[in-house]
């Protein structure tokens, strides 16, 4: 109703959309709620045997940390947004306005409360989908890195059915993991840039007279920026790792030529079925892809910049 009646501002309008793709990936996830608890099963067993038990507790204590510190930045930022101008502003748009009767806007008022809260309860629930996701990335491609390691003195011992078994349980946690990952994560970074691109683009070219107001902007900045990282470099890492141990299993016909009919046959129907992680089962997440985006965004910065300069 706020956006409806009262507010003028697109950034309310774009906020509001944000919010409801969130909403509509943390539906997903609830959806997909025993599969996430399979997929932390399956990755326990095989963390077991490939990690350490202190690696273990470092990845954990890590997440942890994670998880501490998006709470502290989003709890901040919802105390700053009731301590600022920036609401007060609200209050008084709400006021003068003519659109909505003396006895609603009180109600108004209370509804974007209401709003902003729910804003940061998204992010709240969004970033611990970026922590769970992360974690999985890391600890795939830490198994995976240290299966390769170890796979040379596998070939030396000619014990190939090791290889394949690990290769097995790989493609089906990552046959899981494609199941209901790559459209939560498709819709974090998406609104991620869309947000960094906006708080950016307002900071340059409108920065707010309020230093609180300024400082929950260059936050969110921070935050966004930490989200896509977090969201992209452990998955292009996770992508990367296994594209080494398909590598790996493809060559091992030529280490075992006694059961190369075997591993052939094995090849054939296994490697063909390959399950990167992906974005909506659209784009593969890779490096290049992550420098495209902030590109993309530099992009449209300047040509947004250019058309406002001789406006002004």
């Amino acid at each position: 109703m706020w956006l409806i009646f009262v507010s003028r501002r697109q950034n309310d309008w774009a906020l509001f959309i944000i919010t409801l793709l969130q909403v509509s990936t943390y539906i997903s996830l609830v959806r997909s709620r025993e599969k996430i608890r399979l997929l932390l099963n399956k990755l326990s067993k095989i963390s077991r045997i490939f990690l350490s038990v202190r690696k273990w507790r470092l990845l954990r204590i890590s997440v942890l940390a994670y998880y501490v510190i998006m709470f502290s930045m989003d709890l901040h930022s919802q105390i700053v947004y009731f301590s600022s101008r920036f609401r007060e502003y609200i209050r008084y748009d709400i006021h003068h306005t003519t659109s909505v009767s003396e006895k609603l806007k009180h109600h108004f008022i209370f509804i974007i409360d209401i709003f902003w809260v729910s804003v940061v309860m998204a992010h709240v629930m969004i970033g611990t989908f970026i922590g769970y996701y992360s974690y999985v990335c890391i600890c795939i491609k830490s198994c995976v890195d240290k299966f390769v390691l170890i796979s040379e003195t596998l070939i030396s011992q000619c014990d190939y059915q090791s290889l394949l078994s690990f290769h097995e349980d790989i493609s089906q946690v990552m046959a899981l993991a494609n199941e209901f990952l790559p459209y939560p994560v498709f819709i974090n970074v998406l609104c991620n840039m869309g947000a960094l691109f906006a708080f950016s683009y307002i900071v340059t070219f409108y920065p707010p007279d309020d230093r609180m107001v300024y400082f929950m902007e260059g936050h969110r900045i921070i935050h966004s920026l930490m989200s896509l990282f977090l969201l992209m470099i452990p998955a292009a890492g996770c992508n990367r790792a296994l594209n080494l141990l398909q590598l790996t299993i493809k060559y091992l016909p030529g280490w075992f030529p006694q059961h190369r009919k075997a591993l052939k046959m094995h090849i054939r129907r296994r490697l063909n079925k390959t399950f990167p992680l992906t974005l909506w089962n659209i784009y593969v997440i890779d490096e290049p892809l992550l420098i495209s985006a902030f590109g993309t965004l530099l992009t449209y910065g300047f040509l947004l910049g250019n058309i406002k300069i001789p406006n002004n």
